[in-house]
């Protein structure tokens, strides 16, 4: 296995060394792909236990050490963030939870918590209908354009939000008419008990890779926290994962975290063809707009059901903004 991939597995217990002791060419390599896949701060929590001969040189180590420090100072900010803005809401009569990001911490073990890299924050929002919730956010904030899925809400100058009316969408009608209904009928306050929001995370998180690998590419800190949410043992929903489409994505996805993490073999050539568009496109370095057309046509060769359904889409979202 790749000595990136070997870190990894170090910072988060599930190897006990590395098979070859890396040189300091290889460190700074290592150290660079550590800050394209978002991995700088996890990474460092293994760096930092190796044996001094086989750490990399002080320069390097004390620039690694920075950006944790940095990152625990961030993610303190982050979470006192999270916090006020669903205060905001919820004062507002709005139930309210974050959605990814922070509230992936609690599945991560209590030593890299503080070394996840934050993003931004995205907050599911649901009132007596969705107009209220747009309604609201256009009160305060009366330029920002909205979509069918969020609206952009700069509630802080430092870090980006997004106001989530769905927590997601599928290209498929049909799928994201059920898709909607669910997430409908849930009660966002029962999504504080930490049990209950695993659950709804193990829907949630495939579906929103599945989006995300189609457009933007999933890093693997994304796949880290699909990982760890994993290790919780969160309810395996056949029956909603069926009626989304997404069994064959999640036992693929689920084969690839359980790879790169745990070095345990790939059991299909689907799993293997979902980690070479990961590893394609999985990085803040990738070219977007070539990864989003190849992976779409990759994708719809592998997960066929949605990408039938995406010119269709497009066009309902345009005629949705006409008429909102």
């Amino acid at each position: 296995m790749a000595p990136f991939y070997e870190l990894i597995q170090l910072a988060i217990g599930t190897r006990a060394s590395f098979s070859i002791p890396p040189d300091s060419t290889q460190w700074e390599s290592l150290y660079q792909q550590a800050t394209k896949h978002d991995l700088i701060g996890i990474t460092y929590a293994a760096v930092v236990e190796l044996p001094k001969q086989q750490q990399p040189d002080m320069q390097l180590l004390l620039q690694w050490s920075e950006k944790a420090k940095q990152i625990k100072v961030r993610n303190a900010h982050v979470n006192e963030q999270c916090s006020q803005l669903v205060e905001h809401f919820r004062e507002a009569g709005f139930q309210a939870i974050i959605l990814n990001g922070q509230n992936h911490l609690p599945n991560y073990p209590e030593h890299l918590r503080e070394l996840r890299v934050p993003g931004n924050i995205d907050i599911w929002v649901k009132g007596k209908s969705k107009k209220q919730v747009y309604q609201f956010v256009r009160k305060e904030y009366p330029n920002e354009k909205y979509g069918y899925l969020h609206i952009h809400y700069p509630f802080f100058s430092d870090t980006s939000v997004e106001v989530h009316i769905r927590p997601a969408f599928l290209y498929n009608p049909f799928r994201n008419h059920y898709l909607q209904r669910w997430a409908d009928s849930l009660d966002l306050n029962a999504l504080t008990d930490p049990v209950e929001f695993r659950n709804f995370n193990n829907v949630y998180q495939p579906l929103y890779l599945y989006r995300h690998l189609k457009s933007e590419g999933i890093t693997l800190r994304q796949l880290l926290d699909f990982y760890f949410l994993l290790k919780q043992h969160p309810s395996y929903d056949i029956p909603m994962l069926d009626k989304l489409s997404l069994i064959l994505f999640y036992q693929d996805l689920t084969a690839v975290a359980l790879y790169l993490f745990e070095g345990q073999s790939l059991p299909t050539v689907s799993s293997q063809k979902l980690l070479d568009e990961i590893l394609t496109c999985g990085n803040t370095d990738s070219d977007l707009a070539f990864c989003s057309l190849q992976s779409c046509s990759n994708l719809s060769r592998l997960y066929p059901d949605e990408s039938i359904y995406r010119p269709c889409f497009l066009l309902f979202q345009k005629v949705w903004r006409l008429f909102h």
